[in-house]
Parts: structure tokens; C-alpha cells; sequence
């Protein structure tokens, strides 16, 4: 997963604005294509680039937190970086755009340890 950053100009005015989305990459037929999971908005909270890492980053452990049930050793210190990352991952779960989302439980097997007959 990254944030991809895009632009769009807006017709009325003519102005150009920036927007940002969390996508995630995946081969399909010998070619990368990119699939939206959320739409981020234009973080006019974050004005900082450091702070758009520190977001991804964040999103990014969250989301590894609810594959291994793992738990971080320190809280992020940046407040506002945590609400939009709380948000986002709220947002990820609720459209279900994740496994983890749909309540899918998965379950790890040893394959040596299966006995089978022919």
C-alpha cells in the first residue's frame, strides 16, 4: 500500500487541486495496476510531506496490527496524524476494502503434518 498523490481541475474555476488516495498494487496479465482502497481527500491537515509518511506509515502498521494482533511498543506522538489514521482505517474496515475487514478468519495448517491417502 501507498499514497498515491493525483490532481484534478476543478471546472468553475479553473483551479488545479491536489487529492490524495491510498491504493494498493497488484499484477493482472503482465502489468501493474493500481486499486483504490480509500480516498484520502486533499489533507489540507497534514501541510507537512513528514507528516504524509508518518500517515502511511501509521496506516500501514495498523493494518499489519489486525493481521498478527500484534501491538506497537510506542504511541505515535504526532495527535493529529493518529485521528486521520484512526479515521482512515475505520473507513478500510467499514467499505470492507481489506481482508481482515470482512471478517474472514483465517487459520495457519502445517502442511507436513497432513496424512492423506490416495
Amino acid at each position: 500500500m501507498f499514497i498515491k498523490r493525483f490532481s484534478k481541475t476543478i471546472k468553475s474555476t479553473g483551479e488545479q487541486k491536489v487529492f490524495y488516495r491510498l491504493v494498493e498494487s497488484y499484477r493482472f496479465d503482465n502489468s501493474v495496476c493500481h486499486q483504490t482502497i480509500v480516498h484520502l481527500g486533499s489533507f489540507d491537515e497534514l501541510p507537512d510531506i513528514e507528516q504524509k509518511r508518518a500517515l502511511a506509515i501509521r496506516l500501514n502498521a495498523l493494518v499489519r496490527q489486525s493481521y498478527t494482533g500484534e501491538q506497537d511498543l510506542f504511541k505515535p506522538s504526532d495527535k493529529v496524524v493518529e485521528a486521520l489514521a484512526q479515521r482512515f482505517f475505520q473507513q478500510i474496515k467499514d467499505k470492507e476494502r481489506l481482508d481482515i475487514a470482512a471478517g474472514k478468519d483465517y487459520h495457519r495448517v502445517d502442511t507436513n503434518s497432513i496424512k492423506y491417502k490416495v
